[in-house]
Order: structure tokens, then C-alpha cells, then sequence
């Protein structure tokens, strides 16, 4: 098995992590280690070292996995790794400098307990499709590096504490979106009323997000948005006849507004 690139294991059983994780240091020619559920909160510290002497790694994924304290400084080693996904564990602390470094393609972090600031180092990920760190106690603003990550598809934020004024259309160089949530920060979100953007989102949360003025004029040209959530905001005026036109809307939330008028519903 020493020549083995793929190792995909999921079980929730403390001895038999134990011993996975003794043996996968004979797996020097890993390339990608995906583990789903797998119980390390008893397995002691020996684990970080195994898995960070997989230099040849391209792909980690340890999502559900009871990992207690902050990510391993040792994983700078792993120079090679595409995509990072350490989500639903109870990670703390801040995002370490050397996850800027890497050749990410995708990095999750989502439903653990990290915090600080993030990293405008993340703006120079140019790879980056995938970001998610929703569920976090992440606080300060967005950085405006993330105008940068050109590739990026999917953005996901939502439940943190970051705050600070976000300027929406410094993602208009994100020509590949098609995902962004930034919903239940304590964010005030900025959407300029002139500008349309050149990307075509299918999914946008922007729940309790401090947004004012009218109805933003700029979802008229999403022709894919299938979940707008709106929720919770201070935006005023009338909701125009056009939005019934986005036939691929399949949820929508307004509540917690202050419009006015009259709209004609359309089934």
C-alpha cells in the first residue's frame, strides 16, 4: 500500500483513529486524505505530526472529527494542498499566516470556533473557488484583498462577528460567483444603487446586514437567483413588479423592512 494517492475513511470509533493514524505515515506517496466523522478528541497530539509528514498531500479533509485547539502550525508542510476543509470541529484562534501561502482551490473552515481578524493574505489566493468560515466567532472587517480572488465562486461568511462598513461591489472582479452570504455579521453592507455587477449570483444572503436606501436595483440583473434573503435590514420604498420576473427564485425573504406601497404577486 506504500504506493497508495487516495485514502477516504469515515468512522466514529477513538482506537481504531488511533491506530489509522499510526499507520498513514508509511503512506508517503498520499495524495489526498479525506476523513468524515472519525473521533480524534482522545487521540492525543501524535495525529498532527503523522498527517503533516504527508508532504505529497493535494487534498485534507477532516470534517467532524472532534479536533480540540487551534490548526496545526505543522501543516505549513503540506506546500502542495489544494483544498483544506476542516469544518464542524472545535477549532480556536486566528487563521495561521502559512494557510495564505498555499495553492488553495478551496478552503473550509465552517462550524468551528476560530476567531480574530481575517487574513488579507486570503486575497492573495488567486486559485481560491471555494471560501467558507460561516459559524465562526470571526470579528473585524472583510478585507478588500478579496477583490482579488478572481476565481472565487462561492463565499460564505455568514454567523460571525465581523464588522466595519463592506463596500458589496468590491466583489465585482469575482467574475465567477455565484454564491455569497454575509448574513447575521454586524456588518453594515454598502450596495451602490448605479452599479451592476458581472456576476450572476444563484444564491445571496444578505440577512441583517444594516443595508439602507431602496430595493437594490441589481438583483433585476441576477437571471439565476434562486434564494435571496433580505431579512432584518432598513431598506425602504417599494418593491418593484420586476422581481416576480425572476422565474428561478425559489425563496425569498423580506421581513423586518421598511417598505411601502403596493406590489402586484404574481404566481
Amino acid at each position: 500500500m506504500s504506493s497508495l494517492k487516495y485514502l477516504r475513511f469515515s468512522v466514529n470509533n477513538d482506537s481504531q483513529s488511533n491506530k489509522l493514524e499510526e499507520g498513514i505515515t508509511h503512506l508517503r506517496g498520499l495524495e489526498q486524505h479525506r476523513l468524515g466523522y472519525v473521533n480524534f478528541s482522545m487521540a492525543g497530539d501524535s495525529w498532527v505530526g503523522n498527517i503533516a509528514s504527508l508532504t505529497n498531500l493535494t487534498a485534507l479533509y477532516m470534517y467532524g472529527c472532534g479536533i480540540i485547539g487551534e490548526i496545526p502550525p505543522s501543516f505549513a508542510n503540506l506546500s502542495r494542498l489544494q483544498g483544506l476543509a476542516l469544518s464542524t470541529n472545535s477549532l480556536r484562534g486566528n487563521i495561521p499566516a502559512f494557510v495564505g501561502a498555499l495553492p488553495l482551490v478551496g478552503l473550509s473552515l465552517s462550524n468551528n470556533k476560530l476567531n480574530g481578524s481575517i487574513p488579507s493574505t486570503l486575497g492573495d489566493l488567486s486559485a481560491l473557488r471555494y471560501l467558507e468560515m460561516e459559524n465562526n466567532c470571526f470579528s473585524g472587517p472583510i478585507p478588500i484583498s478579496f477583490a482579488k480572488l478572481s476565481n472565487l465562486e462561492y463565499l460564505d461568511l455568514a454567523n460571525n462577528s465581523l464588522n466595519g462598513t463592506f463596500s458589496f461591489f468590491i466583489l465585482n472582479n469575482c467574475l465567477k460567483l455565484t454564491l455569497v452570504d454575509l448574513s447575521s455579521n454586524m456588518l453594515t453592507v454598502k450596495i451602490s444603487a448605479s452599479t451592476i455587477p458581472n456576476f450572476q449570483l444563484e444564491y445571496l444572503g444578505l440577512r441583517q446586514c444594516k443595508i439602507t436606501g431602496n430595493f437594490p436595483a441589481f438583483i433585476s440583473t441576477q437571471y439565476f437567483i434562486q434564494h435571496l434573503d433580505l431579512l432584518n435590514n432598513s431598506l425602504s420604498g417599494s418593491i418593484l413588479n420586476w422581481l416576480w420576473e425572476l422565474t428561478p427564485l425559489r425563496f425569498l425573504s423580506l421581513t423586518r423592512n421598511n417598505f411601502s406601497g403596493y406590489f402586484k404577486f404574481q404566481m
